[in-house]
Protein backbone atom coordinates (compact mmCIF):
# COMPACT_ATOMS: atom_id res chain seq x y z
CA UNK A 1 0.00 0.00 0.00
CA UNK A 2 2.72 2.06 1.15
CA UNK A 3 4.61 1.76 -2.68
CA UNK A 4 1.51 2.47 -4.53
CA UNK A 5 1.18 5.81 -2.40
CA UNK A 6 5.15 6.62 -3.27
CA UNK A 7 4.57 5.64 -6.70
CA UNK A 8 1.82 7.85 -7.57
CA UNK A 9 3.45 10.31 -6.35
CA UNK A 10 6.39 9.95 -7.68
CA UNK A 11 4.66 9.82 -10.73
CA UNK A 12 3.25 13.28 -10.21
CA UNK A 13 6.88 14.59 -10.14
CA UNK A 14 7.31 15.06 -6.71
CA UNK A 15 11.19 14.36 -5.59
CA UNK A 16 11.89 11.47 -2.93
CA UNK A 17 12.28 14.57 -0.74
CA UNK A 18 9.02 15.81 -1.01
CA UNK A 19 7.65 12.23 -0.64
CA UNK A 20 9.60 11.96 2.29
CA UNK A 21 8.07 15.14 3.95
CA UNK A 22 4.15 14.70 2.42
CA UNK A 23 4.61 11.12 3.74
CA UNK A 24 6.14 12.00 7.24
CA UNK A 25 8.77 9.16 7.01
CA UNK A 26 12.53 9.24 5.94
CA UNK A 27 14.04 10.32 2.49
CA UNK A 28 16.08 7.24 2.86
CA UNK A 29 12.50 5.44 3.09
CA UNK A 30 11.19 6.70 -0.28
CA UNK A 31 14.42 6.09 -1.61
CA UNK A 32 14.16 2.32 -0.44
CA UNK A 33 10.44 1.91 -1.47
CA UNK A 34 11.27 3.22 -4.85
CA UNK A 35 14.01 0.36 -5.50
CA UNK A 36 11.75 -2.00 -4.18
CA UNK A 37 8.80 -0.54 -7.16
CA UNK A 38 11.44 -0.26 -9.71
CA UNK A 39 12.41 -3.80 -9.14
CA UNK A 40 8.83 -5.26 -9.29
CA UNK A 41 7.96 -3.42 -12.15
CA UNK A 42 10.97 -4.51 -14.03
CA UNK A 43 11.79 -1.47 -15.31
CA UNK A 44 15.34 0.57 -14.74
CA UNK A 45 14.49 4.23 -13.28
CA UNK A 46 12.14 6.02 -11.79
CA UNK A 47 10.83 7.78 -14.71
CA UNK A 48 9.70 3.85 -16.32
CA UNK A 49 7.84 3.24 -13.10
CA UNK A 50 5.72 6.53 -13.52
CA UNK A 51 5.10 5.56 -16.92
CA UNK A 52 4.09 2.17 -15.92
CA UNK A 53 1.74 3.37 -13.54
CA UNK A 54 0.73 6.03 -15.27
CA UNK A 55 -0.26 3.35 -18.14
CA UNK A 56 2.25 4.56 -20.97
CA UNK A 57 4.18 1.62 -21.17
CA UNK A 58 4.01 -0.74 -23.82
CA UNK A 59 3.16 -3.27 -21.63
CA UNK A 60 -0.41 -1.72 -20.97
CA UNK A 61 -1.84 -4.28 -18.24
CA UNK A 62 -2.40 -3.00 -14.84
CA UNK A 63 0.28 -3.05 -12.92
CA UNK A 64 -0.49 -1.41 -10.08
CA UNK A 65 -1.65 -4.95 -8.16
CA UNK A 66 1.67 -6.15 -7.62
CA UNK A 67 1.53 -3.71 -4.60
CA UNK A 68 -1.62 -4.86 -3.14
CA UNK A 69 -0.30 -8.66 -2.74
Amino acid sequence: MRETEILALAASGLPNKAIALKLKIAENTVKIHMHNIISKLGVFNRTGAAAKYRGEADDRSDDRETFER
